[in-house]
């Protein structure tokens, strides 16, 4: 798998409008753990607000079989 830096440098790699979707299942997910912390801190610095995914959809939870 990626390296926290290449993580890091992905997930920062968001412009206007981005989303970045990130998986916490499927194995070791120790590294993207790890990276965490300074994405969080980056995007913050630049102004983006993280949010759920529900509440990006204004709060409607949807969801089809």
């Amino acid at each position: 798998g990626l390296g926290s830096s290449a993580i890091k440098a992905r997930a920062t790699a968001a412009g206007r409008g981005s989303i970045v979707l990130m998986h916490d299942g499927g194995g070791n997910r120790s590294s993207t753990v790890a990276a965490l912390p300074s994405i969080i801190s980056e995007l913050k610095r630049r102004g983006f607000e993280l949010v759920t995914v529900t509440r990006l959809l204004g709060n409607r939870m949807v969801w089809r079989p």
